[in-house]
């Protein structure tokens, strides 16, 4: 398509077309690079209404598009085109894309959507944790960097400006996927997103049915979580403090449990060396419970220990007050080391030994901690649950346990939504909550959509009945059947629908020989039709062969 044809096209959807065209007159790009991100601007801009509608927990579309051009006027410097089947597509390595950040440089396949995973993943900054985190630091940065990419895609990936269609191919993982998701609808997407751009203020919580600043840090609370002289923000505790709010310390400490099994084990399934490390840690677990086992020998090596720790202590004590013994340990030491390491002078070397010897207290003091009753008898508490933690990953297996764990964590998910159902009292929330509901219906997972699996299915039938019944009782939804089970059985149909705006829902009911014939409309257009049994006697409170409205 001409530069002019494109132009003229999208001219008529909004302003940011032009602030796009004015940054692209400014760069070297191809007029092929240009028609792309002109063609791309123009799909996000037809689809992102119905996907905000479906989604609900979206970025404005303001903000996300100025976010797309600033990348693209700031970090994109070059944008290459390769061909599909061709040498120069090797350089892919088997990828869609590759972005040299350094360099500001994207080379990609022609194609919409590779270009916006390229384009975020230019701005992707790399995430850093405290030393706490080090045993899953790797793979929370791993789930933050694809998890936030899948899920800034997804307006154009799965919207094309007139229907809803869950593209699953080339998405990436799945398990990250359902993860991000579920986080997004338990944080928030002003949190979420925060994290991901390891932003140096927390955002406010986001309150239902008020509409989100877009100033980041006129969204705190008296500047309350500012974080002075670019503190780095500890994300994973902001996230777990949140979330003990809203849905409680017990519910949130199996979440947390389970988050970190998860993040742990999709990650060491594709990452040998990171298997190799945390196997070792497992290993030591296992070696420290069997030393425990025999208390008595226990107790006799830590006195052992303790003793040669007493006796180096002495040394260094006779060292630092001799200063003959100084310069022949500061002599000694320098022998042995790089030029790069190499002790300055000797007050160095006595500043060094004297910080040895307090680290050397410190482990005596542990380990008189250790062989006291009370602290020995938790210490041996704790490694057990380490042991648990360790073997419910799967760490020693070929293939880590991750379905078993995204059951698991399915059900406590469902378990904080029930908290987040009672709390709804207004209209809104309640169509909200239907509209969450439905979505999660449609997520995909590697066994197929959410809502078509057996994952934690109990808990999801119970959390849709009570959804249900609340929006009967609160006039949301249609009552269809005074029976409870009848009303479930026809108006759980909402979920499995896609029609975009679910107030266009509508429900025509035909009986014959104890089968329901269930038709579901988008006004006037029929979507589907399924077919269930009915108990014998059921009555319903509406009339059969007549198109009903289900949202008041």
């Amino acid at each position: 398509m001409a530069k002019e044809d494109i132009f003229s096209k999208i001219s008529r959807i909004g302003n940011y077309n032009n602030e796009l065209e004015a940054v692209l007159e400014k760069k070297a790009f191809s007029e092929d690079v240009k028609n792309l991100l002109l063609s791309m601007l123009y799909k996000i801009e037809n689809a992102y209404a119905d996907y905000e509608t479906v989604k609900r927990n979206v970025e404005k579309k303001k903000e996300y598009v100025k976010n797309i051009i600033q990348i693209i006027e700031e970090q994109c410097k070059e944008i290459e085109f390769v061909k599909p089947y061709t040498k120069e597509c090797e350089i892919l390595q088997g990828k869609n894309f590759l972005v040299d950040k350094e360099n500001g440089k994207i080379i990609s396949y022609q194609n919409e959507k590779v270009m916006l995973e390229a384009i975020f993943s230019m701005a992707q900054k790399e995430n850093t944790f405290l030393e706490t985190y080090e045993m899953i630091a790797p793979s929370v940065a791993e789930f933050l960097k694809q998890g936030s990419i899948m899920n800034e895609v997804e307006v154009i990936r799965d919207f094309n400006g007139w229907s809803w269609d869950i593209v699953t191919k080339e998405m990436g993982n799945l398990y990250y996927h359902v993860i991000y998701q579920d986080l997004l609808i338990l944080l928030g997407e002003n949190f979420m997103r925060a994290w991901v751009n390891k932003e140096e203020t927390v955002p406010e919580e986001e309150e239902e049915d008020i509409e989100k600043p877009v100033n980041n840090i006129l969204s705190n609370k008296n500047f309350d979580n500012i974080y002075m002289e670019n503190e780095p923000i500890d994300y994973l505790q902001e996230m777990k403090e949140r979330m003990e709010e809203k849905y409680g310390e017990e519910l949130v400490a199996q979440m947390l449990m389970l988050l970190y099994q998860l993040w742990i084990g999709i990650f060491i399934k594709d990452h040998p060396e990171e298997r190799d490390r945390l196997s070792e840690k497992y290993h030591k677990v296992v070696e420290n419970l069997e030393e425990m086992q025999n208390k008595e020998n226990y107790i006799e090596n830590k006195t052992k220990e303790k003793k040669e720790i007493a006796k180096k202590i002495r040394q260094m004590d006779t060292i630092i007050n001799d200063d003959a013994l100084l310069r022949e340990e500061y002599t000694s030491r320098n022998s042995k080391l790089p030029n790069k390491e190499k002790i300055f002078s000797i007050s160095h070397l006595v500043d060094r030994l004297e910080k040895e010897r307090k680290q050397c207290m410190e482990k005596i003091k542990q380990i008189n901690s250790s062989i006291e009753p009370k602290q020995f008898v938790e210490n041996q508490k704790k490694l057990e649950q380490e042991k648990k933690f360790w073997e419910e990953i799967g760490i020693e297996e070929q293939t880590p346990y991750i379905d078993t764990l995204l059951e698991k964590w399915q059900e406590v998910f469902i378990g904080a939504l029930q908290k987040k159902l009672e709390k709804l009292e207004t209209k809104k929330q309640i169509t909200d909550f239907i509209y969450l509901l439905r979505y999660g219906y449609y997520i995909p997972t590697p066994q197929g959509f959410m809502g078509t699996t057996n994952i934690a299915l109990e808990q999801r039938e119970i959390l849709q009945k009570t959804c249900i019944q609340k929006a009967c009782e609160k006039k949301v939804l249609e009552q269809v059947s005074e029976e409870e089970e009848t009303n479930y059985l026809i108006l759980q149909q909402l979920f499995a629908s896609k029609i975009i705006i679910m107030e266009n829902i509508y429900l025509k009911m035909k009986y014959k020989e104890g089968i329901l014939s269930i038709e579901s409309y988008d006004e006037n257009i029929l979507e589907r039709k399924v077919e269930e049994k009915l108990k014998q006697n059921t009555e319903l409170s509406v009339k059969l062969n007549k198109k009903i409205k289900l949202f008041s």
